[in-house]
C-alpha cells in the first residue's frame, strides 16, 4: 500500500536528492531505498553516509520492532497486517516477510511504507 508523498515531503526529498552524494549513490546503487516514517526520511544503503541511514532492510525492521518494544503484533499492524488485510494475522506477516532475504524485505518496505528506490527516483 504505497502512499503518495506530501508536498512538504517532496520538497525535503528534492533537497536531499539534489545533493551530489545522494545522486552519486543513486547512480551507483539504484536499488537502495529512501523511506519516510512519521515525516522523517531514512536511507537504506550500505554506502550512505547520512544521519538516518540503515545498512540493510533487516536493520530497518529491527529498528521498527524496537520502536514497539519488540511487540511483533504492533509491527504487523504498522505494515498493514492484522487490521487492513482481512484474515491476515501476525503469522501471515512472518511468512510473507522472509527475514532471511534482503530483496524480499526491500520489496516489502516499498510496498508497506512511503518509499522509493533511488534509481526509480533518479530516472523519473
Amino acid at each position: 500500500m504505497l502512499k503518495s508523498f506530501s508536498k512538504e515531503q517532496m520538497k525535503e526529498a528534492q533537497y536531499i536528492f539534489d545533493s551530489e552524494s545522494l545522486v552519486q549513490l543513486a547512480n551507483e546503487h539504484p536499488d537502495d531505498l529512501l523511506v519516510w516514517v512519521d515525516g522523517q526520511e531514512y536511507l537504506i544503503s550500505k554506502y550512505g553516509d547520512v544521519q538516518h541511514c540503515f545498512n540493510s532492510a533487516m536493520d530497518f525492521f529491527h529498528w521498527r520492532l524496537s520502536v514497539y518494544n519488540n511487540n511483533l503484533d504492533k509491527l504487523a499492524d504498522e505494515v498493514g497486517y492484522n487490521n487492513e488485510r482481512p484474515h491476515c494475522t501476525t503469522w501471515d506477516f512472518l511468512q510473507d516477510f522472509d527475514f532471511t532475504d534482503e530483496e524480499i524485505l526491500k520489496d516489502k518496505i516499498v510496498e508497506c511504507y512511503q518509499s522509493t528506490r533511488l534509481g526509480d527516483w533518479l530516472y523519473e
